[in-house]
């Protein structure tokens, strides 16, 4: 179980790093200054986030501070 992060803003990704093109929804990467996600079809580019107890960061930001995470896993709603 690894930090928990709250996405505040993300975008459609214009394309899928090759880094985790081949894996499963929930893959993370850095992308320049921006973490990508991989989803069932295609990726998001995390624009916002938060760690939690911490102030929310522009991803360029927090990514200077913080270890890219391996993946996300989305709790039931």
């Amino acid at each position: 179980c690894g930090e928990r992060l709250r996405v505040l803003a993300a975008e459609v990704a214009e394309h899928v790093p090759p880094s985790i093109a081949s894996s499963g929804p929930g893959a993370a990467c850095c992308d320049g200054d921006s973490l990508v996600v991989r989803c069932g079809e295609g990726a998001v580019r995390i624009t916002k986030i938060q760690a939690e107890g911490k102030k929310a960061l522009e991803t360029s930001c927090f990514l200077c501070g913080h270890a890219v995470p391996e993946s996300f896993d989305c709790p039931p709603s």
